[in-house]
């Protein structure tokens, strides 16, 4: 994680798809992270918005390396809408993030885990196609992390 207590944050993910946010660090031990995202492809047929907030805590003592290992917890709210369906959904989020120190500014975040949703809006538009979010799935994303030296 940057030095700094302020970073940007912007990724790619299965399920934040094209996103981008901010990242508060703590003691160098925690962080608070929020970001939107969007699924930019595909978007004249289906849309997709998500918006979440994430708590992060480093898994060992502070030891200068190239890699750190967090745990974090995203809460997340994601809406689709296509053709076929649309529904608004609730998600629980545990996942594990690895940190690549790339230089003093930027940092590469890979970070799995998985999903718990929990629909709290659905609307079956046509009889053509279902579509339903599964209750648990996995869930992945690589991040850019910058912050000014």
């Amino acid at each position: 994680i940057p030095e700094k207590k302020l970073s940007l944050v912007s990724g790619i993910g299965n399920y934040e798809y094209l996103h981008f946010g901010i990242n508060i660090h703590g003691k160098k031990k925690n962080y608070f992270e929020t970001a939107l995202g969007i699924k930019p492809w595909g978007f004249i047929n289906n849309n997709y918005q998500l918006f979440y907030l994430c708590y992060g805590r480093r898994l060992f003592k502070d030891k200068p390396r190239k890699v750190y290992p967090f745990i974090h917890l995203k809460a997340l709210i994601w809406h689709f809408n296509n053709t076929y369906n649309q529904f608004a959904v609730f998600g629980i989020n545990p996942e594990i993030r690895l940190v690549y120190a790339i230089n003093k500014s930027f940092r590469l975040g890979l970070s799995g885990g998985i999903l718990y949703n929990s629909p709290f809006y659905y609307q079956r538009k046509t009889y053509l196609e279902v579509g339903w979010p599964k209750q648990w799935q996995p869930s992945f994303s690589i991040q850019l992390l910058y912050a000014r030296k």
